[in-house]
């Protein structure tokens, strides 16, 4: 029996969930950005000579706020931008119709544009302050953007996959579709032939490229789910290369592909339960198999109770020898201490949710127990809550948590609105539920918040339909609706029919 790890959809989860905690640092600096229209940028810039610079952000976006933090507050960064541009920083949602003139894909999105308002090049994604300073000045060198990117990988070496993975990242930026993913390709298919070290890039960083490509260029999925299949057949012809378990498992997660990787794991075992690539596989399987609510198999297979344990001593052994380095800055550690919090958090939620969907509910209180004693704050209780739903049978503890999560956070968290909401549904209080979404959606909410709990209302009224068609009467009634429009089918044809003859006896 195997001591659950974090699966290889869980380690995406928790880097998500360690660019979150910089939502701590503050939206924007206001210098080295000036407090004008871009209307007015654009007469300053023909006056003074110097091109417009725009950061485009969000207020939601993670690299948003590091660029904030590190590129921004750099007294070099600043003190060029000012000398050698006329920089603004504009939130993409509050002037959306300036944000699709420039058909941003990304964030943040910094844009050199010409006095008139015409595109220079532009930048995606966080920088670090030296990278910035290196790549503004070659945007303002006079040469386009793909003279500069190829002059970069030349210098590179044809052969080096990092050089012509962002040779690639250039054509897309551009809009040239095909060309990129020629070259994301070769990166792909070459690049660990050329440099063993691109391992790691190949099957995160350059995946993740790819797929947003596809989605604007379905070309570049036929690709690799083509080149998934032939990893499979592979596989299953017994070779059993732990690199092409990861490719195959990785292609799967950016590609939303899970139920594959959940096939070839069920063929896998039913041929050899203890096989090695069953073994190789079985860490990235455990989220799988608990999305399509494989309890049973998951309590079999893996030791729950020690996954439970290890997740809080791996938390505390961590807390404490932070405390221990304890010469780092003050918010350093406290946003480190949210990191191992929300780590343990989501890892424990797991399991409890085992507990409570294979019925060992005294043990699920228990977790639950440990958790609240170790964070007693609406988060952890929302936790509970929300992998009590997940089960499709939440228990009335969770109804509990949910509401305690309400009360903590004075009904200002959509999740948690959204939470107890659908618990609440689930436990047979709808009209409660949907009382509870209706008097939130008149509030003036954020546009994630206002779609989550959008989203919820549409849920919930979906599970009523459905639920009123899968009874008797739901039944009785389609029954009815089915016999109705068929008598007026019947009926109709015979009225033609007799207008029909009619017509033909006045003809004679």
């Amino acid at each position: 029996m195997r001591t659950p790890f974090v699966s290889a959809a869980g380690r995406s989860v928790l880097w998500l969930v360690a660019f979150t905690l910089f939502s701590a640092l503050p939206l924007a600096a206001e210098e080295p950005f000036l407090d004008i229209s871009f209307e007015q940028a654009m007469k300053d810039a023909a006056t003074s000579d110097r091109p417009i610079f725009i950061d485009f952000y969000t207020t939601w976006c993670p690299p948003c706020k590091m660029l904030d933090a590190r590129t921004w507050s750099d007294s070099n960064v600043a003190k060029w931008l000012q000398e050698k541009t006329i920089p603004l920083k504009i939130d993409a949602e509050a002037q959306a119709q300036l944000a699709e003139q420039y058909a941003l894909r990304a964030y943040p999105t910094l844009l050199f544009l010409k006095a008139d308002g015409t595109e220079i090049d532009r930048i995606v994604g966080f920088v670090d302050p030296d990278e910035f300073l290196t790549e503004a000045e070659g945007i303002l060198s006079g040469k386009d953007p793909l003279t500069r990117a190829r002059a970069k990988l030349e210098e590179a070496g044809e052969t080096d996959p990092m050089a012509r993975m962002e040779f690639a990242k250039k054509l897309d930026q551009m809009g040239r579709n095909e060309e990129a993913l020629t070259e994301y390709l070769w990166c792909f298919d070459e690049g660990n032939q050329h440099d063993m070290s691109f391992v790691g890039v190949r099957l995160s960083f350059l995946l993740s490229d790819i797929a947003k490509l596809s989605k604007r260029y379905p070309p570049a999925r036929i690709a690799m789910l083509d080149r998934r299949d032939r990893a499979v057949e592979r596989i299953l012809a017994e070779d059993e290369d732990h690199l092409l378990v990861m490719e195959v498992t990785s292609i799967n997660e950016n590609f939303d592909e899970g139920k594959n990787t959940l096939e070839l794991y069920d063929r896998l075992k039913a041929r050899d339960p203890h096989g090695r690539v069953v073994r190789m596989m079985q860490d990235d399987v455990f989220d799988l198999l608990l999305e399509y609510k494989r309890y049973q198999e998951l309590a079999t297979s893996w030791d729950i109770q020690a996954g439970v344990d290890a997740a809080f001593d791996r938390t505390r052994s961590s807390l404490l020898s932070r405390v221990i380095r304890g010469f780092r800055p003050k918010e350093t550690q406290e946003r480190q201490a949210r990191y191992e919090r929300h780590r343990m958090l989501r890892e424990v939620g797991r399991y409890y949710e085992i507990f409570l969907g294979v019925g060992r509910l005294d043990d699920a209180a228990q977790v639950a127990q440990r958790l609240i004693d170790f964070d007693d704050d609406a988060q952890t209780y929302n936790s509970l809550a929300w992998h009590g739903y997940r089960t499709g049978k939440p228990i009335p503890a969770n109804v509990e948590q949910a509401r305690k999560a309400f009360e903590l956070t004075e009904g200002t968290s959509a999740a948690v609105i959204d939470t107890l909401a659908r618990v609440l549904h689930a436990t047979g209080q709808g009209a409660e539920a949907r009382g509870l979404l209706a008097e939130s959606l008149q509030r003036d909410w954020g546009p994630y918040e206002q779609q989550k709990l959008q989203q919820a209302q549409v849920d919930l009224q979906a599970a009523d339909t459905e639920a009123v068609q899968r009874s008797p009467a739901g039944y009785l009634l389609l029954a009815i609706l089915v016999v109705g429009l068929g008598l007026f089918v019947w009926r109709r044809r015979r009225v033609d029919a007799c207008a029909e003859t009619a017509g033909e006896r006045e003809l004679v």
